[in-house]
């Protein structure tokens, strides 16, 4: 009985840290006013080893090449960086990925 305890308690802590990561992650997003379109678009670019091509982005939401580009740049300003390679360097180092 007191090992079941222990491993509740185990859980829940780990469970209060897991809630706080992520209410901290979302006053950074709400810090940096960054939309959850644009908040997907820096998510999409980091997916894989290379990230995806705007062209692969466009095609797996059904938008123009066009919309992409103009919601990765808001994102990138909103980020203060200047491209893809900054924007998951600084969006993963702010543990928003």
């Amino acid at each position: 009985m007191s090992g079941f305890s222990a491993k509740a308690n185990e859980l829940l802590v780990e469970i209060y840290r897991n809630v706080q990561i992520l209410e901290q992650n979302e006053l950074k997003k709400q810090r940096l006013n960054i939309s959850i379109n644009e908040m997907h678009m820096i998510e999409l670019i980091a997916k894989g080893k290379t990230g995806m091509t705007v062209s692969e982005i466009a095609q797996q939401l059904n938008l123009s090449e066009r919309s992409v580009k103009y919601q990765s740049e808001q994102a990138y300003r909103k980020l203060g960086v200047n491209n893809k390679i900054e924007a998951i360097e600084t969006a993963r180092r702010m543990h928003l990925l």
